[in-house]
């Protein structure tokens, strides 16, 4: 059991659950009846969630029912003193108590109702059971002793799929497999949709970035809006290093998932069912959406996340660019659109040393040629990513200018064409990506010049 900080209320609490549930239990071996309400509950069938109607055992009206002969106990009152005599407890006792987002009146009666409902929730009966009762108990101090609230902010990724439970990122960030309850709350705000029936959810996400979030415990009426105007700006940038891993799964290997929208819920227990959510997504039907990570994959994508985080990689604005267009790119319905994410991050790889006006030139045959030389081993490679990237600057500009891109010879779609171009700008960003990692890479990684005119040098001994 993990040490507490206040024994005598922790030794008090057991005393009173023993009393409360051993009394509960004989008022119910002499007829009592446990009201219960219909509702309904979501059951794992692995490849589907079933929607089915259940009941829930409404314990409190037992407590209610009950209130004189529990409130009068020895065992509640010594609660209650204790609660009231811990300066810090005493301080939250009939006063709202919460964060920023949610406050409730706290008083001795909810806490320790609350207490033995949970217990009887948990167990379906009234049952004393040492470990169980010790770990709510747990729970209570840690968040009446806490100065902060905590939610886990949770996006669900779409079409995931892992063979491990957690992959830990840098900090506090994870992709963490969901529980059935938290997959609940992304049905309850509508991040994942049933159909075709309205009970069933076939393939439901499995995975989602999760990352906590703390927020002040207020305690009292307080001026919210300087606290909710902070509480926002530590949202945000939460929301950015989500987002970080999305794109850093589809620049990782080809496959496609999204980001299903964002929950948050709170782990204090003082404000544990509070919720919020919203933001499904709006992007491909979902039912397409998959994206693979083997066990034998999970080493290099976490090698991978860690050079993308690195400081040298973190402090060149142009790769920073490039790899959110890349991931933008992804959420493109139409190759159309698609093209041209992908050529604001390829130009921004490639032209990112030309910053003044007069250098400028000829962008579409610097970027076609320094793609090929940067990407291709060989003679052969380099004049066909030379080739593909002009047509590709070509679709882009008949795009933007209201015309219609020429499909290249030698693909059967445009959306072919494209897949093509984002798998030499993933090539490019990968390789990119480790030179910007390394502390003595030169500020555009590389001297371009110097690679296009060494290369040639290297092609003129083949021939």
């Amino acid at each position: 059991m993990k040490e507490v900080r206040n024994q005598a209320l922790h030794d008090a609490f057991l005393n009173y659950a023993k009393h409360a549930l051993a009394l509960i239990s004989e008022s119910l071996d002499k007829g009592g009846e446990v009201p219960t309400l219909h509702e309904a509950v979501w059951a794992d069938r692995g490849n589907a969630l079933i929607r089915q109607e259940g009941e829930k055992p409404l314990w409190i009206i037992i407590i209610h029912r009950l209130d004189k002969l529990l409130t009068s106990s020895v065992e509640y009152q010594e609660c209650a003193k204790l609660l009231r005599e811990d300066s810090i407890i005493a301080k939250q006792l009939n006063n709202l108590v919460g964060s920023v987002h949610m406050q409730a009146t706290l008083n001795s009666e909810d806490i320790l109702n609350r207490f033995i409902t949970e217990i009887m929730d948990i167990k379906a009966e009234p049952i004393f059971q040492d470990n169980l009762v010790n770990e709510r108990y747990s729970l209570i101090e840690n968040a009446l002793y806490s100065d902060e609230i905590v939610t886990d902010t949770l996006v669900p990724l779409l079409g995931l799929e892992l063979k491990t439970d957690k992959i830990s990122l840098s900090g506090d960030l994870a992709i963490e497999r969901l529980t059935l309850d938290e997959i609940v709350s992304c049905i309850r705000f509508g991040l994942i949709r049933t159909g075709p029936s309205e009970n069933v959810i076939f393939n439901p996400p499995r995975y989602a970035v999760k990352v906590p979030l703390s927020d002040p415990k207020m305690i009292g009426p307080m001026d919210l809006i300087d606290e909710a105007a902070k509480s926002f700006r530590r949202f945000d940038e939460v929301a950015e290093r989500i987002i970080e891993v999305v794109h850093a799964l589809r620049l990782f290997k080809p496959g496609q998932c999204f980001p299903g929208g964002v929950v948050r819920r709170s782990t204090n227990w003082l404000v544990s069912g509070s919720m919020a959510g919203g933001g499904a997504s709006p992007f491909k039907p979902l039912w397409f959406a998959e994206y693979k990570l083997d066990n034998s994959e999970v080493g290099a994508f976490k090698q991978f996340w860690d050079q993308l985080q690195s400081p040298e990689a973190k402090r060149r604005g142009f790769l920073d660019v490039a790899i959110k267009r890349f991931g933008y790119a992804a959420e493109r319905q139409l190759p159309e659109d698609q093209i041209i994410d992908l050529m604001i991050a390829s130009e921004a790889l490639f032209l990112c040393d030309l910053s003044e006006e007069q250098f400028r030139g000829e962008l579409r045959f610097r970027n076609a040629l320094r793609a090929g030389f940067f990407i291709g081993q060989t003679t052969n490679e380099r004049r066909e990513i030379f080739r593909l990237m002009k047509k590709a600057y070509d679709a882009r500009s008949a795009i933007v200018h209201g015309g219609k891109p020429d499909l290249p010879a030698g693909f059967g779609s445009f959306g072919e064409f494209v897949s093509k171009v984002q798998e030499y700008v993933r090539a490019a960003l990968h390789k990119a990506i480790i030179l910007a990692s390394k502390a003595h890479t030169p500020k555009y990684l590389i001297d371009w010049d110097e690679l296009v005119f060494a290369k040639s040098f290297e092609s003129d001994k083949e021939l």
